[in-house]
């Protein structure tokens, strides 16, 4: 185990789609936590969706300690309000919790790289900037 602390940023509902798409026989975000505690402590956690819309997941998250952002479903504008929200969460943390040097995106993984993917990467390299280190888990 490292000595990093880590924010854990999750697009949930672009999560469940992947899981979706695979055909996973579900989605068990023990497995991602365990993955990562061998990189150091997870000491932000958030994910952010319509928890309306994916409320089946909505205990097992809360249980692993996830901080639900509600991000309601609109037929226009919402599409990316998940992300807006994600990235302002994040450079809040970079500003405001210098403690925290790891930052990770959960994202579903596609075969071809998509806007929402290139939208990740340039927060992760605007992390860089700031001197603080970022990955993407892909599922």
């Amino acid at each position: 185990m490292t000595d990093r602390n880590l924010a854990l940023f999750c697009d949930f509902e672009n999560v469940a789609l992947g899981v979706k798409d695979e055909k996973f026989p579900k989605f068990d975000i023990s497995l991602v936590l365990e993955r990562l505690l061998v990189k150091g402590n997870v000491v932000v956690k958030k994910a952010y969706c319509d928890w309306e819309r994916y409320e089946a997941f909505k205990a097992e998250m809360h249980d692993a300690a996830f901080e639900l952002i509600e991000i309601p479903h609109t037929r226009q504008s919402g599409k990316n309000s998940a992300d807006i929200r994600m990235v302002v969460d994040a450079l809040d943390l970079c500003y405001t919790k210098d403690h925290i040097d790891t930052f990770v995106v959960i994202v579903r993984k596609r075969k071809h790289r998509q806007p929402k993917q290139r939208k990740t990467l340039r927060l992760m390299k605007k992390m860089k900037a700031f001197s603080k280190f970022s990955t993407q888990l892909g599922l």
